[in-house]
């Protein structure tokens, strides 16, 4: 054998491209790839139909102002929190966690976040909501419109009244102060308290109408357990202010319990009190009188 042949260098090894791909291959490459991009444009897609979903749910309802069933409104006020979420499943869970749209809104904001999908941005909208309806109220009887009109009758000091109650939670008194043609001065909040008291102060009255060089007053307090009968305790507060202010020549006109939108008259309970010498006396007899219609009813 020849020793160049021999001795001849082993010819070198075709180059193999490690990225490139079989036949196969690249067929399943392409069609993971165009997946991919069908998923892409899916997604897409179900996004601009829950989008307009929502934008049609909202156009149909507010626009048109039609009738709004409360777990739809509450759905609708969601999506500007929840933008990805599906909002009904979650109004429909605050609702029955509550027992209802009004105590949804009247809610503890922490009881609230506790609702599976909620948290803290649901909460705090619901809230907002809240707080804009009874500044709405407020400005419905705005006092800057109101001031120096004459009110004579109770239900003109009503409506101005109880909308200053609307959604609150604590217990809270309200003055009105009004002058000797009984032209509205000022009405405003002057004491708060808890669940069940706030305190109605003779002084502190009697020196924010001489303040104001007030002769008239209308008081009110509300129940925030939904309860607007006077208690015993309104009525001696009553007559214990309506005493002081006789002493400064401050007429007492009307003392309002509110709760819920409603409200009744301290006045008028105390109009059935001419037949007995205290207050207690009143109440026991008054409680004495439900308790023997009830055993009557009963044994009927």
């Amino acid at each position: 054998m020849d020793k160049n042949i021999q001795n001849a260098p082993a010819a070198p090894k075709p180059l193999v491209d490690k990225a490139a791909k079989t036949p196969e291959e690249s067929e399943r490459s392409q069609g993971s790839d165009s997946s991919v991009e069908s998923d892409r444009v899916l997604l897409k897609k179900s996004g601009d139909i829950h989008k307009g979903h929502r934008e049609r749910t909202l156009s149909t309802y507010l626009e048109a102002d039609r009738p709004i069933p409360d777990h739809l409104l509450l759905e609708m006020l969601l999506y500007f929190s929840l933008p990805r979420v599906n909002t009904n499943e979650i109004a429909h869970e605050l609702i029955n966690r509550f027992g209802g749209l009004k105590k949804v809104l009247d809610a503890p904001i922490s009881l609230i976040k506790d609702v599976n999908g909620v948290g803290s941005h649901s909460a705090y909208l619901i809230r907002l909501v809240l707080v804009m309806a009874r500044r709405y109220a407020e400005l419905d009887s705005s006092l800057s419109a109101l001031k120096g009109v004459k009110m004579k009758k109770r239900e003109e000091f009503a409506d101005v009244l109880v909308p200053k109650f609307f959604t609150l939670q604590d217990e809270r008194v309200c003055l009105m102060i009004l002058d000797n043609q009984n032209r509205l001065i000022t009405c405003d909040f002057i004491s708060s308290g808890d669940l069940h008291s706030a305190d109605m102060n003779p002084r502190v009255i009697i020196e924010k109408v001489l303040a104001c060089r007030g002769s008239k007053i209308v008081v009110a307090h509300n129940h925030p357990s939904g309860n607007v009968e006077p208690s015993e305790a309104d009525v001696a507060v009553t007559l214990n202010l309506r005493k002081a202010c006789d002493i400064f020549s401050i007429e007492l006109i009307e003392h309002l319990v509110v709760s819920n939108g409603r409200y009744s008259s301290v006045f008028d309970t105390i109009k059935t009190l001419s037949s007995v010498e205290t207050v207690s006396e009143w109440f026991f007899k008054s409680h004495s009188d439900i308790t023997s219609k009830e055993h009557k009813n009963g044994d009927a």
